[in-house]
């Protein structure tokens, strides 16, 4: 609880201007000049279409598909092989290098495997307390009532 608070002056100074300037600012010159910009990466809805479509006539529901894609590219990211080619490639040329494809392979084996093994820790230790204040430290709560939100609106 505040019981106290102190105010007091420590110096004064003037801000002054560039000698020679009026000091006026220039107002809005036209409403609405700012220009459209796309997302660097594409748009979301074109990123979740190339997900379901790595799924298609499986039983992976988007949600668990997205959660595959960013687990992969999480763990991608972090290859030095693939690193390497990054710096040595424009992204076209990236896209299709065989270095890429082969090491994406074994970064998905590895990550399923981690995640499998992560998730069975988990189940074993059945301390669903802890794991919920890491969702919650994670922003459980403000994505669950934003999805609630967003859903509620849509339908």
């Amino acid at each position: 609880m505040l019981t106290h608070y102190r105010l007091r002056k420590l110096e004064a100074r003037s801000l002054g201007l560039t000698s020679g300037e009026s000091g006026e600012l220039e107002g809005i010159t036209a409403a609405g000049s700012a220009q459209p910009r796309e997302a660097k990466y594409g748009l979301l809805q074109g990123v979740l279409d190339k997900i379901n479509a790595l799924f298609t006539g499986t039983d992976v529901d988007e949600t668990n598909g997205v959660s595959a894609a960013e687990t992969i590219l999480r763990h991608v990211v972090d290859n030095p092989k693939i690193q390497a080619e990054a710096m040595a490639n424009t992204p076209i040329d990236f896209q299709t290098s065989p270095t890429v494809a082969a090491e994406l392979e074994d970064v998905m084996y590895a990550s399923a495997a981690g995640h499998s093994n992560a998730m069975k820790a988990l189940l074993q230790k059945s301390d669903f307390t802890a794991i919920v204040r890491v969702l919650v430290a994670m922003g459980l709560y403000e994505k669950t009532r934003s999805e609630a939100e967003r859903t509620a609106t849509a339908g």
